[in-house]
C-alpha cells in the first residue's frame, strides 16, 4: 500500500522547520519519484524488432526538476526558492507499519491544514477589504470631481 503522506526525518542546517511538516499524497511533485518509470513510446516494439542490439540502460528512478520556479506543482512549506529539486525513492523492508504514524503527527498535520485554511481566509478578507477601500476611494474621487464640475 503506498504511503499517504511523507514525514520529514532529516534536514540541513537552517531548514529544521521541515521536521514538523507532513507532505500529503497528491500535493507537490515528490510522490512522482515513487512512480515506476514508463518506457518511451515505441521502445517495446523496437526491442522486439532488434534482438541483437545491446540492452538499453534502464530508466533511473527518481525525480529531477531543473528549475523549481517553473514547475507549478512544486509545494513550498515557507516561500518559493530558486534552484533545482531532486528526489529519489529509497525502498527497504522495515518493521514500520501503518500504526507507526502517531496521533501526535496526525494532529500536527490537521493543525497545519487548519492554519493554512485560516491564513487563506485571512488573505481573501484582506484582498476584499483592499478592493472595497479602492472602490470607495474611486467613488469618493468621482463624487468630488462631479461636485467640482457643478461648482
Amino acid at each position: 500500500q503506498p504511503a499517504e503522506a511523507l514525514k520529514y526525518v532529516a534536514a540541513t542546517q537552517g531548514s529544521e522547520f521541515i521536521l514538523d511538516q507532513v507532505l500529503p499524497a497528491g500535493k507537490g511533485v515528490t510522490f512522482d519519484a515513487f512512480k515506476e518509470p514508463e518506457p518511451a513510446e515505441g521502445e517495446e516494439a523496437e526491442e522486439e524488432a532488434d534482438e541483437d542490439a545491446p540492452p538499453k540502460e534502464a530508466p533511473k528512478p527518481g525525480l529531477f526538476v531543473e528549475n523549481t520556479l517553473t514547475e507549478p506543482r512544486i509545494h513550498y512549506f515557507e516561500y518559493a526558492k530558486i534552484g533545482s529539486y531532486f528526489a529519489v525513492p529509497i525502498k527497504y523492508n522495515s518493521f514500520l507499519h501503518d500504526n507507526a504514524v502517531s496521533e501526535e503527527s496526525l494532529q500536527k498535520f490537521s493543525d497545519y491544514q487548519q492554519q493554512l485554511a485560516a491564513a487563506e481566509e485571512a488573505r481573501l478578507q484582506r484582498e476584499q477589504a483592499k478592493a472595497e477601500a479602492a472602490a470607495a476611494a474611486a467613488a469618493a474621487a468621482e463624487q468630488k470631481a462631479a461636485e467640482g464640475e457643478e461648482g
